[in-house]
């Protein structure tokens, strides 16, 4: 498929699912369609990144037509479409009064800064020894990434304010985290993260917590690999994968050592270097699908 067939089935696929999705029956259909489309990358004439951009567009679609399945859809046809493809979930907004926030273009200015910092710091040391090159490779893929999503989280709060909305937060300083489950529960990327613990965690942690802590990053893991498996082959998805299959072991092993009752320093300490050391797994696949 080219570009241009790719936007038409995209498209396509967004108001069928919308107008299906009027009842209990129809919203299973829209999702059963959701998920047989996500195929769809592997027929698509495209370079690593808009592959990746289609296969996320498609997979969002099936995560939002869930929520029709699993909870009650909205009663019109534009919310519905309005709601396949939105960042944040369009019924925990609350109307307000348009205003500037000045607070989010601040936090746009300086993620711009980071993300170009990080590109800079890689470009410097491209053809350093190894082992520097690594070093200042992943680290700063590490904070391309963290900006990245600040720069995202910063233009949705912008565009929600001038158009007189209040969006949920997305974001709660994810640097600040004083444990690995605190990163991942209640500071990263919370809107995903609250999707995870209502479609996987909360149905299985009633009777077993530690299955539903399993559930949540098996599902993350399934979600991620697919993204990054298009572009970037097997082994990329498989790095992703166990990025994330990894994550309940250090959980696990936190608890038992009382982390969260250390010192605030100790606890981020922990959190940072457990992800560090981790985050290899995802920056690289992430570097060569972007052609960094």
């Amino acid at each position: 498929m080219t570009p241009g067939i790719v936007l038409l089935v995209w498209c396509a696929e967004l108001l069928l699912v919308a107008a299906l999705a009027r009842s209990s029956r129809g919203s299973l259909l829209a999702w059963l369609i959701a998920l047989a489309a996500l195929v769809l990358p592997v027929f698509a004439a495209l370079p690593p990144l808009p592959l990746t951009l289609m296969a996320l567009a498609l997979l969002w679609c099936a995560i939002r037509a869930a929520d029709f399945v699993f909870d009650s859809p909205p009663i019109g046809f534009v919310q519905r479409l309005l709601h396949l493809v939105a960042v944040i979930d369009t019924r925990t907004l609350v109307r307000t009064a348009p205003r500037f926030d000045h607070r989010a273009l601040l936090g746009l200015v300086v993620a711009i800064a980071l993300c170009w910092a990080a590109l800079a710091a890689m470009a410097a040391v491209a053809a350093a020894p190894p082992l520097l090159h690594y070093a200042v490779r992943w680290t700063a893929g590490a904070l391309l990434t963290l900006a990245a999503f600040e720069v995202l989280v910063a233009m949705v709060e912008l565009i929600a304010a001038a158009s007189g909305w209040t969006a949920p937060l997305m974001h709660d300083s994810p640097h600040l985290a004083r444990s690995v489950g605190e990163f991942w529960g209640q500071r990263w990327n919370l809107i995903v993260s609250g999707i995870l613990r209502d479609r996987a965690f909360l149905p299985l942690a009633r009777r077993a917590p530690l299955l539903g802590l399993a559930a949540s990053f098996a599902l993350s893991a399934t979600i991620h690999a697919y993204l990054i498996s298009f572009a970037g082959g097997a082994m990329a998805a498989l790095a992703w994968a166990a990025f994330f299959l990894v994550q309940p072991l250090a959980i696990l092993a936190e608890r038992r050592l009382g982390v969260r009752r250390w010192a605030p320093w100790a606890g981020r300490a922990w959190t940072l270097a457990v992800l560090g050391s981790l985050s290899p797994l995802m920056v690289e696949p992430a570097l060569r699908v972007l052609g960094v």
